[in-house]
């Protein structure tokens, strides 16, 4: 007979993770329920969102205008269809999803146990697709198809 939790064990408030002004603070709260994890350690956490960010901030650079310094993600509103909360929302895809690929991979290296390897294994096809999702978040907030297709 096992025990069920009636509460939820509280954490411990985390400080949002500040961004350059032009992209929007990220809140390791928001990424832990967003992208379902159970993860315990917000260092581990922390550091993802960090690495993600860079990765991402530098992906969407081109959307930067260097004459418009207080400009921001959501100022680049040109119709109807992206509106503020569609920007943050693809930014914030951008990132968690990438973020989460890079917990996952740092994941696979810690058992290396036969059980250990076989998850291993399964995992690695579920980065590739948050990967992948990251991906298609940033080029649409460029304004890209979701791939280029050519003729050899």
């Amino acid at each position: 007979m096992g025990v069920i939790p009636t509460q939820t064990a509280t954490q411990a408030v985390v400080e949002p993770i500040k961004n350059d002004g032009f992209f929007p603070d990220l809140s390791v709260h928001d990424f832990s329920r967003d992208m379902r994890l159970d993860i315990p350690d917000d260092n581990k956490r922390i550091a993802a969102l960090k690495s993600a960010m860079y990765k991402v901030n530098e992906d969407l650079a081109p959307l930067k205008r260097p004459d418009e310094p207080s400009a921001t993600l959501t100022s680049h509103i040109t119709n109807d269809v992206y509106t503020s909360d569609r920007l943050n929302h693809l930014y914030f895809m951008a990132v968690f999803n990438l973020a989460k690929a890079l917990l996952i991979e740092n994941y696979r290296d810690i058992d290396t146990h036969r059980q250990g390897h076989e998850k291993s294994d399964q995992m690695e096809p579920r980065a590739l697709d948050y990967q992948q999702r990251s991906r298609e978040n940033v080029r649409q907030l460029l304004g890209k198809p979701r791939m280029t297709v050519e003729l050899v």
